[in-house]
C-alpha cells in the first residue's frame, strides 16, 4: 500500500529539475527522517525497567509464603514468559543487524558504553544513544553545513554531536565509580565488624543493602535479590564484580570466595582488604593532586584553539570588505590552504591532547 501511494510522488520528483543545493537539502531531509523514524520506534519499543523491577519486587514479597511446589510452578511460568518476551523483542526489532552488532561486537567503544549505561542504572540502551548521536549530527550538518553553507563548521559540530552523548555517559560512569571506590573501604569494614559480632555473611550483606548509601547499597540490593532467588552467594558476588568492573572489589570478591571454600577468619580478611583499599584510595588522591596541573594544561591547550576559532567566526570582520576574520580558514575557493590548515591543526591538537592525557594518567 505504501509503495502504491509513493509511486506517483516518486514519479513527480523524478520529473522535476533540482539544483545541487536543493538535491543536498532533499537528501539530508530524507536521511534525517529515516533516522528519526528508527529512533522513535526504538524508544517506544524499549522495555520499561521500572515496571520490571516492580514486578520482581512483588514476586519476592510473595515468594516467602509459597510452598516448594508453588515455587516450582511459578519458576516454570517465569521461564515460559521470559522465552516469549525474548521472541517478541527479537521480532519487533527494526534493526536486528545493528542491535546484534551492539550486543555482540568486540569494539571496545560499544562494549564500554553498554557497560556504563548498565552501571549507572540508566534506562537508555546503547542503540538509542547511537540513534540520537547520528540524528543530531545529521541535523547539525544539514542546517549549518548545507543550508548556512559553513561546511567546516558543520563538520565540526557534527563530530562534536557524535562524541557528546558518549562523553556524558562516560562522565556519569566515572562519577559513579568514584563514589563506589570511596564507599568500598567503609563497606568492607562494616561487614568485617558484622561478621565478627556473630552475623553471617548474608546477613552482613543485607545490612549493607539496608543501611548503606547509593551506589553501594543499590549493588548489594541487587546481589541480595539474586541470593533470595536461589543464586549461590559466590556466584552472586561474581555477577556483582562483573557489573562493577572495579579492581579493588574484584580483589575483595576473590578473597571472600577463597575464604568460603577453604575456611578462615572472614572478618580479619575483610578488615585487611579494607585497609589495603583505603591506602590505595589515599595514594590515588595524592597522585590526582600532583597531576591536576598537567590535566588542566592539556584541557586549556585543547579548548583554546577551538574557542578562538568560534570567536573569530562570530565577531565582526574587516570593516572595509566585510569579510570575517575566519574567512581564510573556511573559504576553500578563495583560500585553498585554509581548510587544510584547519584540519591539520585539529589533528595536531588531538595528538597533543592524547599524549598529555597518557602522561598524567598514572595507574596504581
Amino acid at each position: 500500500m505504501a509503495l502504491v501511494l509513493a509511486s506517483p510522488l516518486l514519479g513527480v520528483l523524478l520529473q522535476l529539475q533540482f539544483t545541487t543545493q536543493q538535491r543536498a537539502m532533499l537528501i539530508g531531509a530524507a536521511m534525517c527522517l529515516f533516522v528519526l523514524i528508527f529512533l522513535l520506534r526504538s524508544t517506544f519499543s524499549a522495555p520499561v525497567s521500572r515496571a520490571s523491577l516492580n514486578r520482581l519486587q512483588v514476586y519476592l514479597d510473595r515468594e516467602e509464603n509459597l510452598s516448594p511446589l508453588e515455587r516450582l510452578i511459578d519458576r516454570r511460568q517465569d521461564e515460559t514468559q521470559s522465552r516469549t518476551r525474548k521472541r517478541r523483542e527479537k521480532s519487533a526489532d527494526l534493526l536486528p543487524t545493528l542491535s546484534k552488532l551492539i550486543n555482540n561486537t568486540r569494539i571496545d567503544f560499544l562494549n564500554k558504553m553498554s557497560a556504563d549505561l548498565s552501571r549507572i542504572g540508566s534506562n537508555w540502551r546503547a542503540s538509542e544513544i547511537l540513534y540520537i548521536s547520528l540524528l543530531g549530527a545529521m541535523i547539525l550538518f544539514f542546517l549549518v553545513g548545507v543550508l548556512a553553507r559553513y561546511l567546516m563548521v558543520g563538520i565540526i559540530l557534527a563530530a562534536l554531536c557524535l562524541m557528546l552523548p558518549s562523553m556524558v555517559v562516560r562522565f556519569q560512569a566515572k562519577r559513579w565509580m568514584s563514589k563506589f571506590e570511596t564507599q568500598l573501604a567503609d563497606t568492607l569494614l562494616l561487614m568485617s565488624n558484622a561478621t565478627q559480632a556473630g552475623y553471617g555473611f548474608q546477613q552482613a550483606m543485607e545490612m549493607v543493602a539496608r543501611e548503606g548509601q547509593p551506589p553501594m547499597a543499590d549493588e548489594f540490593t541487587k546481589m541480595s535479590t539474586e541470593v533470595q532467588l536461589g543464586v549461590p552467594i559466590a556466584e552472586a558476588l561474581t555477577h556483582m564484580a562483573e557489573r562493577v568492573q572495579n579492581a579493588d572489589f574484584t580483589l575483595a570478591v576473590t578473597a571472600i570466595q577463597i575464604s568460603m571454600e577453604v575456611g578462615g577468619a572472614l572478618s580479619e580478611i575483610l578488615r585487611s582488604i579494607s585497609e589495603t583499599i583505603r591506602d590505595r584510595v589515599r595514594i590515588r588522591g595524592e597522585i590526582g593532586i600532583l597531576t591536576a596541573q598537567g590535566k588542566m594544561t592539556g584541557l586549556m591547550l585543547g579548548l583554546l584553539p577551538v574557542g578562538m576559532f568560534f570567536l573569530l567566526n562570530v565577531v565582526g570582520g574587516d570593516p572595509q570588505t566585510g569579510e570575517k576574520y575566519s574567512a581564510p580558514l573556511l573559504d576553500g575557493k578563495t583560500y585553498p590552504m585554509g581548510p587544510k590548515l584547519v584540519i591539520t591543526g585539529f589533528v595536531l591538537q588531538g595528538i597533543g591532547f592524547f599524549v598529555i592525557s597518557r602522561i598524567v594518567n598514572i595507574e596504581i
